[in-house]
């Protein structure tokens, strides 16, 4: 194929590596915040000054968390071992304080109780409650060598009727977690949503080194002593579940084609971030690159629209996605073609991965392959691309960020993901050193010039756009071969015409021969 097959996309990342610094610079965007609103009136500010067509920012009501006095760290846990000696000698020992978001983190739609001395108790990966009397306990969960989720742990202590929860975790630091149900189609629902009935109790996650130290604390015994405890003493009345909004926003650029025969190309990436962090690399390099894509989108002259949106709610469980696809169903299963996601989809320097996830079997693989190989090719401004390894790969299962949503409801989608320096993953170190500025281009370069065919040719037949490949077309062959083909249909008719008309002439003039021969020919009888 030749490599000017397909127009490729322009796309600035200097612009795009300053909206990252913007969004960086409001703080935590933490969804239902003040921050997180101030980012969405900025993204939805950027989208009207590119002259985007239906730019909105809606609200989707939603239970969501939050600090009541906004100090993330003020919380307070504090751990004892009481120990009764052979001669009934109570001994009480503390444990060095503990400090939140160092040694342990609450864990979104925790319980916001206070309580003091509670016996802490071993309970696996939950199978052991059924042995077990938990009520008024904590219960410590170990969620190594376990296919549950941390959201069915701890769901199962609550109806084992605990009073708070401990989830041993498996990183040197603790990371932000969210619990989740889901709806009959698999879709995430907030804790509360999906289980009314349920009062929260107090959940967080410990680092590695004190859950592990709380494992053995539970495990070690003292020839010594008759009997001991672990008591756990906590402080959560600074965290709130409330009822607050999530903001999704969202502009397009109105493909020309008539309405009946419009259809929809999407890119999306979340806005939002944990509370613990500026999250610049989840996400806000994929909402900077969402923003540039906004205003080049709104200089391409397509058949079909193509929208952009950021999405709020994603750390919640894909909150802001979900609600969006629910109210706009209708529009998106008659017209949406594809999706394509960017969360944490840029590079930090020194690291040159880059992966487009697809499912397995999407019939559209071989196409975006393509559009890498002549991307390779044709390179591009500010980067040696020789460094950088593109691939796609194909998941049997959905992944974590928005695109869930989309494949979920049936419809086919690209996610790109990036590579960077591990252990700032939900962290207050997420900072905008980790975001290298020309990486920015990478995975758009590539999924929009992929959007671009889509929105400028016909939808994908049933087989998908492998099946017709006439998406690798260039605009000045396709036209000249509905030209010609145009051409050839007029001919056709023309002529084929021309020669219906002599024969349906020559078939009268037979007949009307035939006719007047038997009427002045006798009958001559054999």
């Amino acid at each position: 194929m030749a490599t000017d097959e397909y127009r490729f996309i322009e796309f600035n990342s200097t612009r795009a590596f300053q909206d990252v610094q913007t969004l960086v610079d409001f703080g935590s965007r933490l969804t239902g915040s003040p921050n997180e609103y101030v980012a969405a009136e900025y993204i939805k500010s950027e989208m009207e000054k590119a002259t985007l067509s239906n730019v909105n920012h809606y609200l989707f009501p939603n239970p969501l968390y939050r600090f009541k006095n906004g100090n993330i760290t003020d919380l307070s846990l504090q751990v004892s071992t009481r120990t009764t000696t052979a001669n009934q000698t109570v001994v009480v020992e503390q444990w060095p304080a503990l400090i939140h978001i160092t040694d342990y983190m609450a864990v979104a739609y925790s319980g916001s109780q206070a309580f003091v001395g509670k016996e802490l108790i071993y309970v696996g990966n939950t199978s052991l409650l059924h042995a077990l009397d938990v009520r008024g306990k904590v219960t410590l969960v170990d969620p190594r060598n376990s296919t549950l989720s941390g959201s069915d742990m701890y769901k199962s202590v609550l109806e084992a009727g605990a009073a708070g929860s401990i989830l041993i975790g498996t990183d040197e630091l603790p990371i932000s977690r969210s619990c989740t149900g889901r709806d009959k189609d698999g879709h995430f629902l907030a804790f509360p949503v999906a289980y009314p009935d349920l009062t929260l109790i107090p959940h967080l996650v410990t680092s590695r080194q004190l859950g592990l130290a709380l494992y053995d604390a539970l495990h070690t015994s003292d020839s010594s002593a008759s009997s001991s405890t672990v008591q756990i003493s906590l402080n959560f009345s600074n965290f709130e579940v409330f009822d607050g909004n999530i903001s999704v926003v969202c502009g397009e650029r109105v493909g020309s084609k008539p309405p009946s025969e419009r259809k929809l190309v999407m890119f999306g990436g979340h806005h939002d971030s944990v509370f613990d962090g500026p999250g610049a690399v989840d996400n806000a390099e994929g909402t900077g690159q969402i923003i540039e894509m906004a205003r080049q989108i709104s200089t391409w002259n397509v058949n079909h629209t193509v929208r952009v949106c950021t999405w709020g709610g994603e750390e919640e469980g894909l909150l802001g996605s979900y609600y969006y696809s629910e109210q706009f169903m209708d529009e998106l299963q008659r017209d949406l073609i594809f999706y394509f996601n960017g969360d944490m989809s840029a590079n930090e320097a020194g690291y040159y991965t880059m992966r487009f996830e697809m499912m397995t079997g999407d019939p559209n693989v071989p196409i975006l392959q393509e559009i890498i190989r002549q991307y390779y090719e044709r390179g591009t401004p500010g980067l040696d691309l020789s460094k950088y390894k593109l691939s796609v790969t194909q998941r049997s299962t959905p992944g974590g960020s928005d695109h869930q949503t989309f494949i979920l409801d049936g419809f086919e989608t690209v996610a790109a993901v990036g590579s960077s320096a591990p252990g700032n993953y939900h962290r207050p170190s997420d900072t905008i050193e980790h975001v290298d500025g020309p990486t920015l281009q990478l995975a758009y370069m590539v999924m929009g010039t992929f959007g671009y065919s889509l929105a400028t040719f016909a939808p994908p037949p049933p087989g998908g756009w492998s099946s017709h490949d006439h998406s690798s077309i260039p605009s000045w062959a396709k036209t000249l071969a509905w030209c010609a083909l145009g051409l050839g249909l007029a001919i056709f008719v023309v002529v084929g015409g021309l020669l219906l008309f002599r024969l349906r002439a020559k078939q009268h003039r037979d007949k009307y021969d035939l006719a007047l021969r038997e009427e002045i020919t006798p009958l001559v009888d054999p």
